[in-house]
């Protein structure tokens, strides 16, 4: 399995826990599922947990930290998670623009306490829809590292 299909496959995997957390009522069976999940992945950890207004209701760690030195991955375990971060951003945006708190084609001058212009299209304003949509030109110089 190369790295983007398990990057993709991480991300509908955190998803479906946003979805259960949402709905922890109907929770059935999870540990089944995360076991299934973890073992079709392929992947040498894997950590979620559920949590609420009361704090952490359920949570599950599979794999290792460390592979080669036989470290179990625990609640203590870092991860780099990259891109995964974009759904739980996008959840938070979208329920301010539900709650009329964000417009998503007004310019985000308009929400930050600092000004932020294209250098190259200074009077075309950066909106959140051209963040989200990865269409505002700003690039980050350097490599992913």
């Amino acid at each position: 399995m190369n790295f983007k299909n398990s990057i993709n496959k991480i991300g509908v995997f955190f998803a479906v826990l946003v979805l259960f957390s949402c709905q922890k009522d109907e929770i059935r069976n999870i540990d089944l599922e995360i076991d299934r999940a973890f073992t079709e992945s392929q992947l040498p950890s894997l950590s979620a947990c559920i949590f609420t207004e009361n704090g952490i209701e359920w949570e599950s760690y599979k794999g290792y930290a460390d592979i080669f030195e036989g470290v179990e991955v625990n609640n203590e375990t870092l991860y780099h998670i990259a891109s995964i971060s974009k759904l739980f951003i996008v959840t938070a945006v979208m329920q301010l623009e539900e709650q009329g708190k964000l417009d998503l084609d007004e310019d985000i001058n308009t929400y930050l306490p600092f000004e932020i212009k294209h250098p190259d299209y200074p009077q075309i304003p950066i909106t959140t829809r051209m963040l989200l949509t990865h269409t505002a030109a700003i690039v980050k110089p350097g490599t992913f590292n």
